[in-house]
């Protein structure tokens, strides 16, 4: 590490952490290097952190999907995956719960419907999706023939067709 410089010149930066962790209770960290340009740091958590309150909601979600998993494997249920092939009317089959594909799309058709000239990005950060994810959507629906762009790419606009 001291080759690489993530320590200083007397070696003593992974004594230091070392010795900070053990007096916070957390034990000693592994150093992985493992990785071609970087190495990894593994720091167990202490089992104040948990007694002090910290950490139970991830606690309890692990809790159920833990109890979850086991009803789901003692079951023996076959659950049906759902369609993703578009019907005749070129929509997606609406999926139950959560935000599915098509209700993803009806809000960039809303965001759209309000404001024609609305970029990317912005339907990326009103939508609350990553811009790769509104892409994905926007190419499925030009694809189906739901909306299209016209003019050109800094001041055309979009174009609800269905």
């Amino acid at each position: 590490m001291k080759v690489l410089g993530y320590v200083n010149r007397f070696s003593r930066g992974v004594y230091r952490v070392q010795k900070e962790l053990e007096e916070n209770g957390n034990g000693k960290a592994s150093f992985d290097f493992s990785l071609n340009t970087a190495f990894r740091v593994v720091e167990p958590i202490s089992t104040t952190y948990f007694e002090e309150g910290f950490g139970e909601e991830e606690s309890d979600n692990k809790s159920t999907n833990k109890k979850e998993e086991s009803t789901n494997k003692s079951t023996n249920k076959i659950e049906e995956t759902p369609n993703k092939t578009p019907n005749k009317s070129g929509e997606l089959p609406n999926k139950s719960g959560g935000t599915t594909q098509e209700t993803t799309q009806e809000r960039i058709l809303v965001a759209i419907q309000a404001k024609p000239k609305i970029t990317q990005k912005e339907l990326a950060q009103s939508i609350g999706l990553t811009l790769n994810g509104i892409k994905y959507h926007i190419k499925n629906m030009t694809k189906l023939g739901i909306i299209k762009h016209e003019g050109s790419t800094k001041s055309g606009k979009w174009i609800i067709i269905k």
